[in-house]
């Protein structure tokens, strides 16, 4: 990614550009979703692109690729600088962005276990476990299990010396459990109640919260809501503070 960036900017100091900049990434993503001990969608994805911002005549050009390849940096930098000049035909202030800054630097999250690297296997494994303890209470219609897993890398640099590199990994997981009665529907979820609770960090995040030690209480809890008393109604008094 350096290199293709460093190539960039160099093409449009080349081609007169007063300013350039480039933001470059590559994104991995592994899905994996069961319900009713069935697995719905397992999907591996990998997507890239890049932008390229110019100054050029005083005016602001860009261009942007999903298609990442030395041919494709010079052509968008290359289209980025006539849609720069285009843009300068218009007239106008010319824009100044003050005295130049640089900023050089690496992060990348913080990983005990690498998700990419567990088998799998075990990721499938622990999930059906999971199905399976939250049917265990009669009444249980649907479980459900999901994980996700993203790797991010991007790379920002530009001829002012800038050079920023990320790398951003993020793991989520979840549990929920649908129970049905006679006119109503039921549902508890771990660790929260939006499918899944995402972080950055490695597998470790799904160990932390210990979707098989929680999944038959979830199974349990929905059957038990559906013969649980309502909250009571009344007038009452009501503070605001």
């Amino acid at each position: 990614m350096e290199e293709l960036a460093h190539r960039a900017m160099n093409l449009a100091e080349a081609k007169g550009a007063t300013y350039a900049d480039i933001r470059l990434r590559e994104t991995e993503t592994q899905t994996i979703i069961l319900k009713n001990g069935v697995i719905e969608a397992i999907a591996t994805t990998s997507s890239h692109g890049f932008g390229v911002r110019v100054i050029a005549d005083g005016a602001w050009g860009f261009a942007a690729s999903a298609s990442v390849s030395r041919a494709k940096i010079d052509e968008v930098t290359t289209q980025a600088l006539e849609i720069a000049r285009a843009s300068a035909l218009a007239g106008g202030q010319p824009v100044n962005l003050g005295p130049p800054e640089v900023h050089r630097g690496q992060y990348r999250t913080p990983v005990e276990v690498d998700p990419f690297r567990v088998p799998l296997e075990d990721k499938i494994d622990l999930l059906m476990r999971c199905d399976e303890a939250m049917r265990r209470a009669k009444g249980v219609a649907i479980a459900e299990a999901n994980m996700v897993f993203i790797r991010k890398k991007q790379l920002f640099a530009s001829t002012e010396g800038s050079l920023i590199e990320q790398e951003i990994v993020e793991t989520g997981a979840g549990l929920e459990a649908t129970a049905v009665g006679e006119d109503e529907v039921q549902k508890r979820s771990h660790p929260n109640s939006f499918g899944r609770h995402q972080g950055t960090a490695g597998y470790e995040f799904v160990d932390k919260y210990d979707l098989l030690g929680h999944a038959e209480r979830l199974g349990e809890e929905a059957v038990a809501l559906l013969s649980a008393r309502q909250c009571p109604t009344g007038k009452t008094t009501l503070i605001l503070g």
